[in-house]
């Protein structure tokens, strides 16, 4: 560790940019910005373009944006010291990059997941709807299939709804979840 530190090449250049955005987004995130909120000239993006992924009845939950700004800050940070400090090899420093970068990122989302977010996942159980009122934003015909919007989590969520007793219900109604089966609930009058 005694000898000088090698001159950059491209790679290193890559890491560096890579750790600088990576910084740059995360302060981004923790001052309250976020991507969404950062006006880039020429460039119009609206959030309701986006797509929309639904997760079915899997649940599993969405990485953070801070995980991903601790993926990339990390995987320039240890590419840049694996190269320049160690003198690790082209392949060797995407190596190690790689695994500081996921090991960084997994820590991060498990922070996200257990420590500063518990009381706002997004994963719902049957025990967080059912008893709930929800408001019919879709009408519920006797036989058919209508939706509901409930607020659970400190989220709104929506679910296709149906009735058993053959009771129909329209728009602006508000009901109560009796049961939830997969992504259909099940409403009866509040």
């Amino acid at each position: 560790m005694g000898e000088s530190l090698r001159s950059l090449d491209l790679l290193d250049v890559v890491y560096l940019i890579l750790l600088g955005v990576g910084f740059i987004y995360a302060l981004l995130i923790l001052l309250g910005a976020g991507v969404a909120d950062v006006d880039i000239p020429g460039v119009d993006i609206d959030a309701g373009d986006l797509p929309s992924f639904d997760q079915g009845e899997i649940g599993l939950p969405s990485i953070s944006p801070m995980s991903i700004a601790s993926f990339v800050t990390a995987f320039g940070a240890f590419g840049i010291i694996s190269s320049q400090l160690f003198g690790a090899s082209d392949v060797g420093s995407l190596f190690y990059a790689l695994g500081g970068g996921v090991v960084v990122g997994v820590i991060a989302q498990l922070l996200f997941i257990y420590i500063f977010s518990p009381q706002t996942s997004s994963l719902r159980t049957q025990q967080d709807v059912v008893g709930l009122t929800a408001e019919v934003i879709i009408p519920i015909p006797a036989e058919g299939v209508g939706q509901i919007a409930v607020v659970s989590r400190g989220t709104r969520a929506t679910y296709s709804a149906r009735t058993r007793s053959g009771q129909s219900f329209k728009q602006g109604d508000v009901v109560r979840v009796v049961e939830l089966a997969g992504s259909v609930a099940f409403v009866e009058p509040r």
